[in-house]
Formats: C-alpha cells, structure tokens, sequence
C-alpha cells in the first residue's frame, strides 16, 4: 500500500502535480514505516512468547541503601555503574527505585543533605516485574517507563534486575539459533 501511494505521488510530479504528489509520497513513506513497525513488534513477541523473566535477569543487582545522600549516589552508584536507575532496598527489601531524573530535580546544593529515601519512586508495585512475568509484556513496560531497568521481586525480595540489553540480547540468541 505504502509503495503504491509513493509510485503513485512520483508520477503525479512529473506530471506537475507537485502539491499532490509530494503528499502521496510522504503518505507512502509514513505507510511503509508504520507496517515496518508493527512487523518487527509482532516478530519480537512472537520470539519471546512463552519466555519467563527467570530465564532473562541478572541474579547481581546493585541496589542502593535509603539513608544514601545524593552525592553519594551520584558519585558511588551513577558514575561508577552508569545505570540510569537504581532499585533502592532495606534488607533485600524492595523500598523504591530512584532514577537519574529524581537526582536531576535535587538542587546540586542540597546534594549533601537530601537522601535517597527523600527522592525515590515509592510505589513497588508498578516499579518491580515477577520471576514469572512474560518477557514481551516486560519489554513493553520498559521501552515505557523512564528507567531501562526493573527490579524482579519475588514477595517483596529482590532477586533479580532485568534490562532492556538482556531482552535484547535474548532475542539476538533465539534469532541466532534461527
């Protein structure tokens, strides 16, 4: 479809319809990308259909304490790993998550004073995924949201991080294998 709107726009320049053509040509090319889109969506759920969170996360999770000053996250945590988010726990608890756009918002005055208890995300629920969740809703869930990370809690333990890299690195093997 996309290719026939553009052939069809092409034609209509050379016939001196300019206007009208180029408007068919921008709607063959915005047709083409959004079947190409949709295609690779289908094909990566597809390939991760059935998949567990389990078989994708990483077992070591670097968390980060409640009682952390923001300095000290910065230059301890952000700088050190390069992540963009951080789950926060209390004895392998799952407390929050606090992201690069929380440290963002904090004054860099108030570094020393403020804690990461003061700025973290606080609702778990949408912040965490199950052992069991399905990998292609995951993935949804952290193209979405800011962080490309998410903590996998099991109870309100932490027993994993699963990333964008590790879904994406999943899809490469299972394309590998063919």
């Amino acid at each position: 479809m996309g290719i026939g709107f553009i052939v069809v726009g092409l034609l209509s320049v050379f016939r001196g319809q300019f206007v009208y053509g180029l408007w068919l040509v921008m709607i063959g090319f915005f047709l083409r990308q959004a079947a190409q889109a949709s295609y690779v969506q289908v094909v990566t759920e597809g390939a991760l259909k059935g998949m567990k969170v389990r078989e994708v996360m990483i077992s070591e999770v670097v968390t980060v304490p409640e009682g952390l000053t923001v300095r000290d996250l910065v230059d301890a945590y952000f700088f050190r790993y390069h992540y963009d988010c951080f789950p926060v726990t209390e004895g392998g608890r799952l407390k929050g998550l606090v992201t690069l756009n929380e440290v963002k918002r904090v004054e860099r005055e108030q570094w020393d004073f403020t804690r990461v208890g003061d700025i973290m995300e606080r609702d778990v629920a949408s912040l965490s995924v199950n052992p069991d969740d399905d990998v292609a809703n995951v993935l949804m869930r952290i193209v979405r949201d800011s962080c490309g990370r998410l903590p996998v809690v099991e109870g309100d333990l932490v027993v994993g991080i699963i990333t964008r890299k590790d879904i994406m690195e999943a899809l490469r093997v299972i394309s590998d294998l063919g």
